[in-house]
């Protein structure tokens, strides 16, 4: 059973031997929302964390100020925007109702963050939530979710942790590029490196894969000459039978989201590690959960030297590199406060970071937490964010934390904006309504301040549906009402998540300098959701999804009243947009079909590839497009990591070549396929040629990332390395990992 599972499993028998503690009575939560000044009076979910825990009390608001606001420049598809006009009288009578909507609905700026100053601050707070929670007889509730406390016992803080153009389009050039004819890391904001599974110079190849890092070169011919191995945790190899890390000495290690960076000669690899530790007969005893971030300078020949190293607590969430400085999230828990004897013992509610192995904690000074800060009861869960000079010392520039989790991250040059989604549910007409809290990062060669905050209404679909333009912060969100059998009739207390009705519609909000909202437009698309966004200039496309794609083509030259100025609509969706050349845009996602013998359902049949046309004024029309679906390729299901992971594909519209990977499966699982296919575009989407190997078993190998260098393309799974001729896909050579 998985460790979820069996948690959910303890939660559920907890709730049907406890009482109901008397706090969570429901004109006792109505209290404490009184008390906190919530616009509403609902529980606040935060969809991070643990939703059957989180239904039962308010979460804490991450509350901030408006300082001053860095604006940005400009990048990205240029569209003449002058003479903008409705593509339809119906696009004008919907803008015409939604600037009306709009007037009665704005967004908020919440209040201050302050620093805490001091630790017993932030101890006694979190020690009075629990005897809180003690008295009104809740530690037994959450001694039976997360094992009952022994006296004179340690355990580790994070018992129970929650994992999960300048804006406009980047040229997809990161800052280790060289101007070579080699494919570089797709990029949101052009001078804002992301961290990726693979990264090249131009003639090395570096590919992350099972906590080892592959370090591959290549000759003009495609042929591999020098391929090294390293793993990303010092002293530490593979074991293939535990499938973990070890350093044989019983400790274990478990790495994720592992991707680096490369600058310069250098690459960092940043990963999620959970370290365990084990007895003489491997039962474990006690864990460590970091975020290690390892440099290693790269020699003539490819192989590595590792440098320095630095970490930081909590699990990986997100970063970005700018000017060779790395900016990274983790969010860190301070789980069952109960198991703290007192104040000193700062290791278990006070989070860390480390360089070459010397931990310091974090000051208390460099804590942030809300005005009428209230804490969950069995913990907090913080943001840790930090500026770390990261290829020179080593070393951080500075180093933040305040109360809340972890959402999407956005970044340009200047700022971090965090998307966390919250759920309002109110116990009484048993609705819900999600919401987002926008928290603003101001950044400076290193250093990172909070410089502002606000709310929206619904939830983004990912950090592409975010972005910074002109001194404006532009945010596209979907609206989820939904009414659901949270609690029972008899005791109040959730029993089920029952979904009873939902609606959805979606936004695009736009803020001034001082995150205060200055225009928007809501309500579009009805019972659809968000599939991809893409910002370009003063334009936004948007692309919803119930049975069709429409694709909406937003102006926003006047920023206080954005408005739609074309829908188009089609079979399938885009997951992802991007840039071409001129004035295509090119999109990738999901093909689909309706059952209509089975109550209209909506079936995904395959991948889907369209490439637009943006006219004169911003409106798109669709000129091709191409599937691969089940019915054509004799299979019961396909599947392209693309469609969930971008920076699976390969989108070059200058090389004139489109890649990404499919996999082909039947319903035994014989006579299926790990492909990667290449197509190009004159008009039309024409394949080029594709590579396939067939096995057997379930989710045996997957095409994860490829990168092309001069004429070869060289496609990663986690069984191979197989490189190819650009021009016909025929196979140069292959190597086995």
């Amino acid at each position: 059973m998985s460790k979820e599972k069996d948690i959910d499993n303890r939660i559920k028998e907890t709730m049907e031997d406890e009482p109901v503690p008397e706090k969570l009575e429901p004109e006792n939560i109505k209290k404490m929302l009184d008390e906190n000044t919530k616009p509403e009076k609902v529980i606040n979910i935060n969809r991070k964390t643990v939703r059957v825990i989180a239904s039962l009390v308010a979460c804490v608001v991450l509350v901030v100020g408006a300082v001053k606001f860095i604006p940005t420049g400009k990048t990205g598809l240029e569209t003449n925007t002058d003479s903008v006009s409705s593509s339809s009288s119906e696009i004008t009578k919907a803008n015409d109702e939604t600037q009306k909507a709009d007037n009665n609905q704005k967004t908020e700026t919440l209040s201050y963050y302050k620093s805490a100053q001091s630790y017993s601050v932030i101890y006694n707070t979190l020690e009075d939530a629990y005897k809180e929670a003690k008295k009104n007889n809740k530690e037994s509730f959450f001694d039976g979710i997360f094992g009952t406390k022994t006296d004179g016992a340690s355990s580790s803080t994070n018992d129970m942790a929650v994992a999960e153009d300048t804006t406009a389009t980047g040229d997809g050039k990161g800052s280790f590029d060289e101007n070579g004819d080699f494919s570089t890391t797709d990029l949101q904001v052009e001078g804002v490196d992301e961290a990726d599974i693979i990264k090249s110079d131009g003639k090395n190849i570096f590919y992350v894969l099972n906590g080892t890092i592959y370090s591959v070169q290549p000759d003009a011919d495609g042929k591999f000459s020098n391929i090294h191995s390293e793993s990303v945790i010092d002293g530490c190899y593979f074991d293939e039978d535990r499938y973990q890390l070890t350093d044989g000495n019983g400790t274990y290690i478990d790495t994720w989201s592992t991707e680096m960076y490369l600058k310069d000669g250098k690459i960092c690899v940043v990963s999620s590690c959970m370290k365990y530790i084990t007895d003489a007969n491997e039962n474990y005893i006690d864990k460590d959960e970091q975020t290690t971030v390892s440099v290693f300078s790269v020699s003539e020949d490819g192989s590595l030297t590792r440098e320095h190293t630095y970490s930081q607590e909590g699990i990986y969430g997100d970063s970005r590199m700018i000017d060779g400085m790395l900016y990274i999230n983790t969010s860190y828990s301070s789980m069952n406060i109960d198991k703290v004897e007192d104040e000193s013992q700062l290791e278990k509610y006070i989070p860390t970071y480390s360089c070459d192995g010397e931990v310091t904690t974090l000051p208390a000074d460099c804590i942030y937490i809300p005005e009428n800060w209230q804490p969950d009861y069995w913990g907090q869960e913080f943001t840790v964010i930090s500026g770390v000079d990261i290829f020179a010392s080593g070393e951080p520039v500075s180093v933040i934390s305040f109360a809340g989790g972890y959402g999407e991250m956005y970044s340009s040059r200047d700022n971090i904006y965090m998307a966390v989604c919250e759920t309002e549910y109110d116990e009484k007409t048993k609705i819900g309504k999600d919401f987002t809290e926008i928290t603003r990062l101001s950044l400076d060669n290193g250093n990172v301040v909070i410089s502002g905050s606000a709310r929206v209404d619904g939830y983004v679909n990912n950090q592409f549906s975010m972005d910074e333009y002109d001194g404006y912060f532009r945010i596209a969100t979907t609206s989820y009402k939904y009414t659901n059998n949270y609690y029972s009739e008899d005791n109040n207390i959730m029993v089920d998540d029952i979904l009873v009705d939902r609606n959805e519609s979606n936004n695009l909000f736009v803020f001034d300098e001082n995150l205060q909202q200055i225009g928007s437009i809501t309500g579009f698309a009805e019972d659809e959701s968000i599939r991809s966004v893409r910002f370009s200039g003063n334009l936004a496309y948007v692309v919803t999804f119930e049975q069709t794609d429409p694709l909406f083509a937003i102006d926003l030259t006047d920023p206080t009243a954005p408005k739609i100025i074309s829908e188009i609509k089609a079979d399938g969706y885009s997951t992802y947009m991007k840039k071409w050349k001129d004035d295509k845009l090119f999109g990738f996602g999901v093909d689909t079909m309706v059952d209509y013998e089975n109550g209209d359902s909506v079936v995904q049949t395959g991948v889907k590839m369209s490439m637009f046309t943006v006219l004169e004024g911003g409106s798109v029309i669709e000129d091709c497009w191409q599937s691969l679906n089940v019915n054509e390729m004799e299979c019961d299901w396909i599947y392209s990591l693309a469609t969930s992971d971008h920076k699976a594909l390969i989108v070059d519209g200058e090389k004139n070549i489109i890649g990404f990977p499919l996999n082909r499966y039947t319903n035994n699982y014989k006579n299926s396929y790990a492909e990667y296919y290449l197509y190009s575009y004159d008009g039309q989407l024409n394949e080029i040629g594709h590579i396939s190997y067939e096995y057997t078993e379930y989710g045996q190998e997957v095409f994860s990332r490829a990168v092309y260098i001069g004429d070869n393309i060289y496609m990663f799974s986690d069984k191979r390395i197989v490189s190819a001729k650009l021009s016909d896909m025929s196979v140069n050579d292959e190597f086995n990992l």
